[in-house]
């Protein structure tokens, strides 16, 4: 008797010691999911690395569908700024999706004689010069609760 329970506390022992082991190792995949789905939600989608696969089916169907949003979500942000979005969303305005008459201020910044400043640069000169003044631009739009829409070349667009 005493035997038989040793051998059932050996054997519930090796058992607690086999769930705590597979706990944490599911439980890795879904802090995963987390952090990332975390950094979807801040629109920090250049800093997100898609999901890797698993052997377990649940935790490969979730990787691959959020994958999937993922690629989808970076090609809907080349035609949508994400600082739009992430302002809708923080306003509460995501729902606002039909057409409306607004009073707007768009600007479209250019530098003057660039093309022949810049054939007198090196490419590092005139990248940091590109740099700083779209940061100054940047931070000005920013301030006023602007959105910066694109940059073609030296230009600016923004709403």
């Amino acid at each position: 008797v005493m035997g038989s329970a040793m051998l059932g506390l050996g054997a519930m022992a090796v058992a607690v010691i086999v769930a705590i082991l597979l706990g944490k190792r599911l439980s890795r995949p879904i802090q995963a999911i987390a952090g990332q789905a975390t950094r979807v939600a801040d629109f920090d989608l250049d800093g997100v690395t898609p999901l890797p696969r698993s052997r377990v089916l649940e935790l490969d169907n979730q990787a691959s569908a959020f994958n999937a949003m993922l690629i989808g979500l970076r090609a809907f942000s080349t035609y949508i700024p994400r600082s739009l979005v992430a302002k809708l969303v923080r306003t509460g305005e995501i729902g606002i999706a039909e057409p409306r008459e607004a009073v707007v201020t768009v600007m479209f910044t250019d530098i003057a004689g660039f093309t022949t400043l810049s054939e007198q640069m090196d490419a590092a000169a005139a990248a940091r010069l590109l740099n700083h003044h779209f940061a100054i631009l940047c931070g000005a739009v920013d301030a006023h609760g602007g959105t910066v829409d694109k940059f073609l070349g030296d230009g600016m667009l923004a709403f």
